[in-house]
């Protein structure tokens, strides 16, 4: 049996690319030189990214950080935070209606009214203590916007601070300083002397 001309050509370029194929990797694979190259770290989270995510989800900075209590402690101030001002609102809204409808009551009366408490006690209010008690709920709703917010930007700031030291961590620093008499080094991470 003959092999016929055009599949012994074709065996026989086969062959020789096989042969510089191996050699080619052979010389690769013998003649590799692997020098130590630290790995480029791991870059933590932009602090200002952080630190917006933080405003929406109470204590995530921190715990993105692995700082676990201080993360629930932000996370509880915060929704402790919130309960006081939605309690302070709802406690201002029913004394400021209870003082409008005793208002309404008094501008069709000539003399001055005593009210009933509306919480069911015994006591009788006149019209300017119920706009006390309404102007006192004002204003504890207010304290509780003002506590909520030096929360909100307590937590800002440690959370940005803290993010921001990591974020400097992780860059590479370059430092050239003179390390004794006629040397100089320089740090990538690494010394090394001229």
């Amino acid at each position: 049996m003959r092999i016929s001309s055009s599949k012994y050509r074709f065996g026989r370029a086969l062959l020789v690319a096989l042969l510089i194929f191996f050699f080619i990797v052979q010389n690769s694979i013998f003649a590799l030189k692997v020098d130590y190259v630290p790995t480029q770290p791991e870059r933590p989270t932009e602090p200002w990214k952080l630190t917006a995510m933080d405003l929406f989800i109470p204590g995530y900075g921190m715990f993105k950080q692995d700082k676990f209590y201080w993360g629930l402690t932000y996370l509880t101030a915060k929704l402790a935070g919130g309960a006081w001002i939605y309690i302070s609102w709802r406690n201002y809204t029913f004394r400021d209606s209870v003082y409008r409808a005793g208002a309404k009551r008094q501008a069709l009366e000539s003399d001055p009214l005593l009210f009933t408490d509306p919480r069911g006690s015994d006591n009788l209010y006149s019209l300017q203590e119920l706009k006390n008690q309404a102007d006192t709920a004002h204003l504890f709703f207010v304290l509780s916007l003002i506590g909520n917010a030096l929360i909100y930007g307590v937590s800002a700031y440690h959370t940005y601070s803290l993010a921001d030291a990591q974020y400097a961590k992780s860059n590479w620093h370059y430092k050239i300083s003179s390390s004794g008499r006629n040397a100089m080094a320089v740090d990538f991470g690494y010394t090394f002397h001229f």
